[in-house]
């Protein structure tokens, strides 16, 4: 007497995350987690331009993970997972959807300021897709271009100098949330 073993048909277990925002020129990686059938699994990522666009395979992405390259705009994934048991179904995962933000920061130069002066540096930061919240640090060289330090209580979008006998000159380090970026403005 022979008995057949019918065993269920894959299911994706764990859908990669469907909504994940990065920063502009930045990756994240996409995972997911198959189960059921008789066999061993194979995967095939798949990427469109847009949420109802056509899906194309992406070369080489055959693993249960996937780096996105670099991305410069919003782009949609989803993976195809296939078992190798006798009769069984493939399954297409979710759609992932990878916002991306674009954090821009302007830093406003005050007009010069004769010695023993002080002046006010402010930077604008602004999110283009995401709900950034942003949080600030000022620091100072004596030269521009090495030597930078924080300036300890210089942690909004502007900051009021000391008075200043010499040249000086600020940046400012913006970190954001949603998208998780930290750049830093041009020097003022």
């Amino acid at each position: 007497e022979a008995a057949v073993v019918v065993v269920p048909d894959p299911i994706i277990a764990t859908q990669p995350t469907t909504n994940t925002t990065i920063c502009k020129n930045s990756n994240t990686t996409l995972s997911v987690v198959a189960t059921g059938g008789s066999g061993t699994f194979s995967y095939q990522w798949q990427t469109a331009p847009t949420l109802g666009g056509t899906y194309t395979n992406i070369s080489g992405a055959t693993s249960d993970t996937y780096t996105t390259p670099s991305l410069t705009q919003t782009s949609y994934y989803k993976v195809v997972v296939a078992n190798s048991g006798s009769g069984c179904d493939t399954v297409t995962s979710n759609v992932a959807t990878v916002f991306v933000g674009d954090i821009l920061v302007q830093p406003v130069a005050p007009a010069p300021i004769c010695s023993g002066g002080s002046a006010t540096v402010s930077v604008t930061a602004s999110a283009n897709g995401g709900t950034a919240t942003f949080s600030y640090q000022w620091e100072s060289s004596a030269n521009g271009t090495s030597g930078w330090s924080n300036i300890g209580t210089a942690t909004s979008n502007s900051y009021t100098t000391p008075a200043l006998l010499t040249t000086t000159y600020y940046r400012c380090v913006v970190k954001s949330s949603t998208p998780n970026c930290t750049l830093t403005s041009d020097v003022v």
